[in-house]
């Protein structure tokens, strides 16, 4: 339900050629879709910005997202 809420706030900002059409939901900074490698590259720059080059002692995934939703 959360998810569901979030997701009908992001559409009301969408441009509206964008509502109900097969476009991408969330697009890289090319306006293109996002590509796993991509979505893996922004989730490791976030990762070093908030926990250092350390990390956090697991390697933080698109994967591992998706299944730490709670």
């Amino acid at each position: 339900k959360d998810t569901s809420l979030l997701l009908r706030q992001y559409l009301q900002y969408m441009p509206s050629q964008y509502c109900g059409t097969a476009q991408s939901l969330f697009t890289s900074h090319t306006g293109g879709r996002f590509t796993r490698p991509g979505i893996t590259h922004v989730i490791k720059k976030y990762c070093c910005q908030a926990f250092g080059s350390e990390g956090i002692g697991f390697p933080v995934t698109p994967h591992i997202l998706r299944h730490s939703k709670g």
